[in-house]
């Protein structure tokens, strides 16, 4: 499935904002996301976790986005911060924009300096989703539209890559396209024998964006048939065109030479 240039940065704008924008104290950074998702054989759900790495500097809440696109819902919204499951609700779900918050309220008064620094220190927060809606399928190709959870926080200023995302499937497919476009497939699995069948794809990248989509095509050579096909309906179209803006200029020119020829004047006639 193709999509403009334009689009793809105006959604990976909207990640950025996020980290950026909406940084709830300068004390509370973001030191780096890794998102895993394994793809289903069957179904249009697709499970996103995201482990995050971050310093919530005591008290506070972490500020979840995620972006759905049109027919996408969320059905499932988990959280976990250092092992312990914690509350994670959404605020607003008006469409396509979902912002939550991930409760991490720990003591701030009351307790030794240690632990006053074990709250400042990094900590793990996992979020994690449920969309339906995220995964489509046709007898040659997946396609998969995964929304990334992207944290309120800014990122710290030694994040030199904080963003990396795995994907793992058994589907069988040839990666025919993806966002972000350096999306890659990882060899490596094919080495380790209980994983065989399994593919997996990875990225990383300076910032989340938000989402990941890749298609997988059972039959590459098809798709390049459909491609070529809307290829030379284009050209046809183009050829079209041209051939009837040349022929409106003929047009033209013609009117253009008719009319000077009438202006002239008559020459007078020699019959008395």
């Amino acid at each position: 499935m193709t999509t403009t240039a334009a689009r793809w940065l105006t959604v990976c704008l909207v990640g950025l904002g996020g980290l950026v924008g909406s940084a709830t104290a300068p004390a509370q950074t973001l030191e780096s996301i890794t998102v895993y998702s394994d793809l289903p054989d069957h179904g249009t759900h697709a499970t996103i976790r995201a482990t995050i790495e971050a310093h919530p500097a005591g008290e506070a809440d972490l500020p979840i986005r995620v972006l759905l696109r049109a027919g996408e819902t969320i059905t499932r919204a988990e959280a976990w911060h250092d092992d312990r499951k914690v509350p994670f609700t959404f605020q607003s779900e008006r469409a396509p924009l979902h912002q939550g918050r991930v409760s991490l309220r720990r003591p701030s008064s009351g307790v030794s300096e240690e632990v006053r620094d074990a709250l400042r220190a990094a900590t793990t927060i996992q979020v994690e989703i449920e969309v339906a809606g995220a995964l489509t399928r046709s007898r040659e190709a997946l396609t998969a539209h995964l929304p990334v959870p992207v944290p309120g926080w800014k990122p710290s200023a030694d994040a030199t890559s904080s963003f990396r995302a795995t994907i793992e499937t058994t589907v069988p497919g040839t990666l025919v396209e993806s966002f972000p476009t350096g999306l890659f497939r990882d060899t490596s699995i094919e080495a380790d024998g209980a994983s065989a069948g399994r593919q997996r794809f990875v990225t990383s990248l300076p910032v989340p964006p938000a989402f990941i989509q890749l298609e997988l095509a059972r039959n590459p050579g098809w798709l390049r048939v459909t491609w070529l096909a809307d290829g030379a309906a284009i050209a046809c179209l183009l050829i079209g065109m041209a051939w009837a803006a040349l022929r409106l200029r003929h047009a033209s020119r013609d009117r253009a030479g008719s009319h000077r020829a009438s202006s002239l004047p008559t020459a007078p006639s020699d019959r008395p």
